[in-house]
């Protein structure tokens, strides 16, 4: 099992065995089936789609923007408390979530048996360039627990 995050623009580009969950607050409407904003469903590529990640969703209500924190680092009330919440976390606890996840999807989706390995995505709304992100401190606490977040990239071309 890999770990990587992107945000959900690019899952349209997701292989069937890159398993994209939200960590937002909010998901787009067209991430869950029918609206229902708890429904999986596989879309035209085998992707699954819909699945959230709850210990990385924020509980402290949401960010301001930037004109309100001046994009200071440490500035943020949000992202602060946001690094609160995952400092909380138990890496052990984290993994075996993932790995309890990823049988059932196994046991649910047979057409992932053709993938040896899959790779769980963490998504948020942001690009990488974007400093007022999620994805930083998501970052930041994988490196702390000694586990690898490296940035989705889409497939070459050609």
């Amino acid at each position: 099992m890999k770990f990587k995050i992107s945000y959900f623009a690019r899952i349209r580009k997701f292989a069937p065995n890159e398993i994209p969950v939200s960590t937002a607050m909010w998901d787009p409407k067209w991430f869950h089936p029918h609206r229902n904003p708890k429904g999986v469903y596989l879309d035209k590529r085998n992707v699954i789609n819909g699945l959230r990640v709850d210990p990385f969703v924020p509980k402290y209500g949401g960010c301001d923007g930037p004109r309100n924190c001046g994009w200071e680092p440490g500035k943020c009330t949000f992202i602060s408390k946001y690094e609160e919440q995952l400092a909380a976390l138990d890496w052990l606890n984290i993994h075996a979530r993932f790995a309890d996840l990823e049988a059932r999807l196994r046991e649910r989706y047979p057409h992932l048996a053709e993938y040896p390995e899959l790779t769980f995505v963490l998504i948020v709304y942001e690009k990488p360039d974007n400093e007022c992100s999620e994805r930083h401190p998501i970052r930041q606490w994988f490196t702390e627990v000694g586990a690898s977040l490296p940035e989705w990239e889409p497939p070459k071309e050609g």
